[in-house]
């Protein structure tokens, strides 16, 4: 059932002094002349009635993050190095704002060309290739891309209705809430990793300091999600981060989906994960089931590709067991996973951080099945 709350009318936003035609199919024209020389502004063809969907409020909260209204009220920029961001927005404006990508004005650049570079972002983005300018930029480590929307009505219009999304209260709503922070993530996201010692130093929000009601909407979402944070100041930099630390926030962030909308960051996740140490207890009734089979303690100890002494642990009723031996075991006493997974009392992050969710435990036991 739709709530009346959470669409936006385009026609409540026009200036009085603009002129409205109602059109077929929820759509409307929205133009005005003004006084004086030059070309006449550009109209627009446009949903009437844009609804708050998930995809809407990950659209809005991408552009809020790597988007641009322009200064002098004359275009929308959007720019990143993802191909699947810059291809969710140029979808977003097709089907929330009724334009065409064939319109959009594009710009590839990039430090080192590589081959096929030009046709692989033109395939990815359904885009022909002389729509799109090529550009050598000592300033990007990465490919980037970028897309301009020329128009003075719609970047007028598309203030408004940012403005409209940031002061109405739907964060309350748990899917337009968890879709919010997973577009502003994908956008100002990052995950900071100490390579050395492989773990996730912190995640965090990155923002401008006059983005100050971005900031505080991120925050009253976090706190819906039970997601603990800490704001974090640089004043070199004239930014601030909301940062979240320790694998209680982190595992609370991937039920969510909060790395879903960018490939790159949710495999970076992923990769961490692959590297993570999960361990767990037992009850001691399976512990003796695993332990008692007709190979000796070095013959199993070999099939698990371990030393004898872990098998020596294994029989001590308060040791936590490595999952990734469970999974070997699993495959060579012939118990399934399904069985262990009920049979855990206990489960640990790095043997320190206890994790009581079972998606969570199954998500965890997938990602090592698969290493």
């Amino acid at each position: 059932m739709k709530n009346t709350k959470y669409l936006i009318n385009i026609c409540r936003l026009v200036p009085e002094e603009w002129q409205v035609t109602e059109l077929e199919n929820n759509l409307i024209r929205v133009s005005y002349s003004h006084k004086g020389s030059g070309l006449q502004p550009k109209s627009f063809t446009l949903r009437k009635i844009l609804i708050f969907d998930d995809d809407f409020i990950t659209g809005i909260a991408m552009y809020l993050g790597d988007g641009k209204l322009s200064r002098d009220l004359n275009h929308l920029d959007f720019c990143s190095i993802d191909k699947d961001m810059i291809l969710f927005m140029i979808n977003f404006f097709e089907r929330y704002f009724h334009l065409d990508r064939n319109t959009f004005s594009n710009s590839l650049y990039y430090r080192k060309e590589t081959e096929n570079m030009l046709n692989d972002w033109s395939d990815y983005l359904n885009i022909y290739p002389l729509k799109i300018n090529v550009y050598h930029s000592d300033r990007n480590n990465h490919e980037s891309f970028s897309f301009q929307i020329g128009g003075k009505i719609l970047r007028i219009l598309s203030g408004k209705i940012v403005l409209q999304v940031l002061l109405l209260d739907f964060l309350q709503n748990e899917n337009l809430r968890r879709a919010f922070l997973r577009g502003i993530f994908a956008a100002e996201g990052t995950i900071a990793i100490n390579k050395k010692t492989n773990y996730i130093v912190y995640m965090e929000f990155f923002l401008h300091y006059d983005e100050n009601h971005l900031a505080n909407k991120i925050q009253e979402a976090l706190r819906y999600e039970g997601i603990k944070y800490i704001l974090q100041k640089y004043p070199k930099r004239n930014c601030q981060g909301i940062r979240l630390t320790h694998w209680s926030n982190y595992y609370k962030c991937w039920k969510i989906g909060l790395f879903d909308l960018n490939e790159r960051k949710r495999q970076k996740f992923f990769e961490k994960m692959k590297k993570t140490r999960f361990s767990c207890r037992i009850i001691p009734q399976l512990k003796a089931k695993i332990l008692d089979t007709n190979l000796s303690q070095r013959q199993l100890a070999f099939k698990l590709g371990v030393t004898p002494s872990i098998i020596t642990h294994l029989k001590n009723r308060d040791m936590f067991v490595n999952i990734e031996y469970l999974i070997k075991i699993s495959t060579v006493i012939g118990i399934s996973l399904s069985k262990i997974k009920q049979n855990i009392t206990e489960f640990r992050v790095n043997d320190v951080t206890t994790i009581d969710d079972k998606e969570f435990i199954d998500f965890a036991f997938e990602v090592k099945s698969n290493c």
